[in-house]
């Protein structure tokens, strides 16, 4: 099925894979330029100038792929990681195999403005989407075979292992439930069971070290401070949870909005609530079928449940404190959950309905 973006058609009449990748180049090759000038857009200007203190390997290996400007300049080193995350997109969409609606409304989300920024230059939230990309296509792909692994999820392994080690866990959580999937397909009742008894280990777990967790948490304050939209934070991690779930993914609330109006402020907001919106509507749709049909794998739920559970209590850490924090960090795991959550309505909601 042919997707149409009416408002794109007239002015570029190509397919949809070619304006996705015309779009996000203009945001490597213009808008990133301009944008700098007026936010802070991550490291990327210390990797392309060789600036950034190399404390880590994820660090040594932009501040490499930066010191390429120097023969191919920066707008050539961007273009050229903007295209090869394209392509990585474009073909987990290809994969994942979604039905024309599910891909429209995915892009609806990939054409966000700071999601396209931030991974169309050379950034560390680049290479995490190409290993978004890698380790959900392997997921699925586990899940209809005998094996709870495979190539492509081994690869993000070393990716994240990487450049954000603290989805580790996550992953390792992920493995777990394929593994067990694998062993108990024909008894979803017990899969639950399992995922349950998970969750609530890492409850217990949280609260068992919540001592050091609320350490850990009051102590990253003095890094995310300056800047517009600094929060100011009454209470601690656990204190916070319930909303902090919500605004590390969200980022900025109306008060935070009208308080610190600019236009980056504007378009971080409006492009969170649009994202919100577009995730509400799939999962509503996905409950909807469930309370009507009372038919949905259980293993597809726990890897929603646990894919925002984990995510997000991990995001937390990088974005409470600061909204802009919050916006940036998300696109690390963006494709994770709508992927994730696209693939579910697909299969739940689209393929049902087209067969009806």
């Amino acid at each position: 099925m042919k997707i149409k973006l009416p408002m794109f058609s007239v002015i570029l009449p190509l397919s949809i894979e070619l304006k996705f990748y015309w779009y996000r180049a203009l945001f490597a090759i213009f808008i990133y330029p301009v944008a700098s000038l007026v936010i802070s857009v991550g490291d990327t200007s210390s990797y392309l100038s060789g600036a950034s203190a190399a404390t880590n390997l994820s660090t040594m290996i932009m501040n490499n792929i930066g010191n390429l400007s120097k023969i191919l300049s920066p707008v050539g080193i961007n273009l050229i990681v903007c295209l090869v995350t394209t392509k990585f997109i474009l073909w987990a969409l290809k994969e994942l195999k979604y039905t024309g609606k599910t891909k429209f409304l995915l892009y609806c989300i990939l054409f966000t403005p700071s999601f396209t920024l931030y991974t169309s230059i050379v950034s560390k939230e680049s290479i995490d989407a190409i290993g978004c990309c890698l380790f959900i296509v392997g997921v699925f792909e586990a899940l209809s075979s005998k094996s709870f692994l495979n190539k492509k999820i081994l690869l993000s392994i070393i990716i994240f292992s990487i450049f954000k080690s603290a989805y580790l866990l996550f992953i390792v959580d992920m493995l777990v439930l394929l593994f067990v999937y694998g062993k108990l397909k024909k008894y979803p009742d017990m899969i639950m069971l399992f995922g349950i008894f998970l969750l609530a280990i890492h409850v217990g777990v949280y609260y068992y070290f919540r001592e050091i967790i609320e350490n850990a948490f009051l102590g990253l304050g003095p890094y995310f401070a300056g800047g517009l939209n600094n929060r100011t934070i009454v209470g601690g991690y656990l204190d916070n949870y319930i909303i902090a779930l919500f605004l590390s993914f969200h980022g900025l609330t109306f008060g935070e909005l009208f308080h610190n109006m600019s236009a980056a402020s504007m378009v971080g907001f409006l492009e969170s609530v649009w994202i919100d919106v577009i995730l509400i509507y799939m999962l509503s749709k996905c409950i909807l079928r469930f309370v009507v049909e009372l038919r949905l794998t259980g293993i597809y739920f726990l890897i929603v449940v646990v894919t925002f559970f984990m995510l997000l209590s991990v995001q937390i850490f990088f974005s409470y404190y600061n909204p802009g924090s919050a916006i940036r960090y998300r696109n690390d795991f963006l494709l994770f959950i709508v992927f994730i959550v696209a693939k579910i309505y697909d299969n739940y909601v689209v393929k049902r309905q087209n067969h009806v």
